[in-house]
């Protein structure tokens, strides 16, 4: 396995960019809720309803410590639509993705040396997913020639996730349930008789997300 690194030989994966979030009329980001208020409230005993807004922000923090590109787990949870961006084709053939559970790839663009935005016919490469990550092969074929020589030179635009909140495992919702639990028990940054490393990662909470973690390299 070799991760991206700058001493590779020319022959290694197109280096990407960060990855965005895409926010449309279509897909708009967190749209699906992975927890809601009552499910919280039920978990942490909490009888009334002075408190809800502050769980609810409770809770957007919690999701936004563990999905996406920067969570960490590394992956979504809900389904959601992101971009990312490469300096040019694989040589391999081989486009990998940042995040596993891809569901659709909506585009492939590319730009190309005048600058106009081309799309790659969906027909010439499929979806595998191996044990490394997604990607995007174009089998005994080839990628497109011409692309510009410039770091977004190449765009795909995917949906990835569980799915609905239904469908994300049981280990993360619990997971998420209690890293809130905690943040609402300890409000201050430190607990009086409490370390600072179980707020608001418990050693619970890291098992329940263990076999979830995942780590973006390329075979």
């Amino acid at each position: 396995m070799i991760y991206y690194d700058v001493l590779a030989t020319d022959f290694r994966p197109p280096l990407p960019m960060v990855p965005r979030r895409v926010e449309s009329s279509d897909s708009p980001p967190g749209a699906q809720a992975v927890l809601t208020v009552d499910e919280v409230k039920v978990h942490c005993r909490i009888e009334h309803n002075d408190e809800d807004e502050y769980v609810q922000s409770l809770i957007d923090t919690a999701v936004s410590h563990v999905s996406g590109f920067h969570g960490i787990l590394g992956r979504c949870l809900v389904t959601e639509t992101w971009e990312v961006a490469f300096g040019c084709f694989p040589l391999d053939g081989k486009l990998r993705l940042p995040f596993p559970d891809v569901i659709t790839i909506e585009e492939v663009s590319y730009k190309d040396s005048a600058g106009d935005e081309n799309t790659v016919d969906p027909t010439t490469y499929v979806l595998i997913e191996d044990v490394v990550s997604p990607y995007l092969s174009v089998g005994t074929g080839s990628w497109p020639s011409g692309a510009a020589t410039r770091p977004d030179a190449v765009t795909v635009r995917f949906t990835a996730g569980f799915g609905t909140a239904d469908q994300v495992p049981a280990p993360i919702k619990h997971g998420l349930k209690l890293m809130i639990e905690d943040l609402y028990e300890h409000r201050e940054t430190v607990a009086i008789g409490v370390t600072a490393t179980t707020i608001p990662i418990s050693a619970s909470v890291q098992r329940l997300f263990a076999n979830y973690k995942h780590s973006w390299a390329v075979a």
